[in-house]
């Protein structure tokens, strides 16, 4: 992920104290109904058909190449990018010994390095709101895209997260959840997808919203840790008093133990074509 923002770690996983961290998230991340249903989506909007060649550029672990591939068949090439090589060992050691037609590189999705109409069909999926530059990236997707090919990226948008405990007051709610969204380069990335896909030449734009409910806090331990450093840096930033803080923290935890804690995100999905 290219030149991501101060506090985006997600753009700097290799150079984290512990990037087992971020294999963890993700791996929470996709055991959830939610985000296999989202990417089964995503397989649909590319078209996906037997002996394609496709991109799965910041490939993380590997499961969607993995799963494209699948798709694709012994004819077909999926080719899986990511800047991390903590992901990329990951992402090669889950696939061992599977058979699949798949490959994996060291990457930066906004220099790919293949020539133009290379693949089939390129998708991203929760990268562009860590980088820099987005607009960069849904360039180079679109230049090594086919004619014909199909485009989709995913990403969420901050100014959606939502959450919900008894107790929680709604002013310092706001504060530190806008905190927590600053924490990525891009946090609207998500509403800003379909003006990048049109803003680069794409042709039929789709854009879908798809929400991510969560009731168990305590099972995501990254978040957690994520919500400690907003309302620290709400608290400094004089948003919230020191005291409010510990109050909201405490319905929070309370609400979570009770069983009564609710929060949520959407990612949107833009799909379109390479004319």
């Amino acid at each position: 992920m290219a030149e991501p923002g101060q506090r985006d770690q997600f753009g700097r996983v290799d150079d984290a104290p512990d990037p087992g961290v971020f294999v963890r998230f993700l791996d929470v991340a996709a055991a959830m109904d939610t985000i296999r249903v989202q990417r089964e989506r995503t397989y649909a909007l590319l078209a996906v058909r037997a002996g394609d060649h496709l991109l799965d550029a910041g490939c993380g672990l590997g499961d969607v190449v993995r799963a494209l591939a699948r798709l694709v068949g012994a004819g077909g090439r999926v080719v899986g990018v990511d800047t991390s090589d903590v992901m990329l060992a990951q992402a090669r050691e889950r696939s061992r010994g599977q058979d699949l037609p798949i490959e994996f590189q060291r990457a930066d999705i906004t220099r790919l390095p293949f020539p133009d109409a290379s693949f089939a069909g390129s998708r991203a999926e929760r990268v562009l709101e860590h980088l820099a530059a987005p607009e960069h990236a849904v360039a180079e997707l679109a230049r090594v895209t086919r004619p014909g090919g199909r485009v989709v990226v995913v990403s969420p948008d901050t100014g959606t997260y939502t959450m919900d405990a008894p107790g929680l007051d709604e002013r310092t709610t706001r504060a530190i959840l806008h905190e927590h969204g600053q924490r990525q380069a891009q946090p609207w990335m998500g509403r800003r997808l379909y003006g990048l896909f049109r803003a680069a030449g794409l042709a039929e734009v789709t854009a879908e919203g798809h929400t991510h409910p969560g009731t168990e806090l305590a099972r995501v331990p990254q978040i957690v840790a994520a919500l400690r450093k907003a309302t620290e840096r709400a608290r400094t930033g004089g948003a919230i008093t020191e005291a409010e803080g510990a109050a909201w923290w405490q319905a929070l935890e309370a609400g979570d133990r009770a069983g009564l804690w609710f929060g949520s995100t959407t990612h949107f999905v833009v799909a379109g074509t390479k004319p």
